[in-house]
């Protein structure tokens, strides 16, 4: 055990382990609608690795972006590169690193549009979820807390949710595990998007008005961050 310091109290965590015997592979039932097939993934255009870094900034004015382009990034940022095959666990080689190569955290779009959407991307088959949503008020009081926090960007919204079930299956005290997948994640999505040249910018929510938007169960879907993504203006704030 390590003693890990925190601004308020000290706490102990227990270091993640993987399990001697796997748990049977799980993972969310998501409320799908409907399924739509996304459009051939069309690579970004080339440009040099440090030119992307370089380029990299938090977007506070953000314009919409078609969702044909916003799934485009979502694609070539989590597309698996290898599947393991026939492994229950589904596990992966994607951009993103991911312990164990178990990738739990899924990616859902809040589109503010119209009455307002949510659709997860499924990875795996390059798809389109559209999700049922069973609690409207949490959705768009969502959509208020992202326009108190960044009142000049109208863009599309990408929630980051954990699939406790999955890495909870192969690792006893997952916790860590889960906030390093879901930093990295969000940081590949965001360089992904300045590759397109799209904005960019992180939230500071978590994104449980959405899991409670969907009525998903809180012992198997964890929010674990969000951010905004659309169109950049030709100047803007940026940091």
């Amino acid at each position: 055990m390590r003693l890990s310091p925190n601004l308020v109290s000290s706490r102990i965590d227990l270091d993640p382990r993987p399990r001697r015997i796997p748990g049977p592979p799980d993972a969310i039932a998501w409320p799908t609608e409907r399924r739509l097939q996304c459009p051939q993934i069309v690579p970004p255009p080339p440009s040099q690795f440090t030119a992307v870094l370089e380029a990299r900034r938090s977007n506070r004015a953000l314009a919409p972006a078609p969702l044909r382009e916003l799934t485009n990034v979502l694609a070539y940022a989590t597309r698996p590169r290898f599947i393991l095959d026939g492994d229950p666990y589904t596990r992966s080689r994607r951009l993103a690193a991911s312990a164990g190569a178990i990738h739990p955290v899924e990616i859902v779009v809040a589109d503010s549009r119209g009455a307002g959407r949510l659709m997860r991307y499924s990875a795996s088959d390059n798809h389109l979820e559209l999700l049922r949503i069973a609690r409207p008020k949490r959705l768009q009081e969502f959509f208020l807390s992202t326009t108190e926090l960044l009142p000049s960007a109208d863009a599309s919204a990408l929630i980051f949710i954990a699939d406790l079930p999955r890495i909870q299956a192969l690792y006893q005290n997952p916790s860590s595990l889960i906030w390093r997948d879901a930093g990295a994640l969000l940081q590949t999505v965001g360089l992904a998007a300045v590759a397109y040249r799209l904005g960019f910018c992180p939230l500071g929510m978590l994104g449980t008005e959405i899991v409670e938007a969907l009525a998903l169960p809180r012992e198997r879907a964890q929010p674990v961050g969000s951010a905004l993504i659309g169109r950049p203006p030709s100047a803007g704030d940026e940091d």
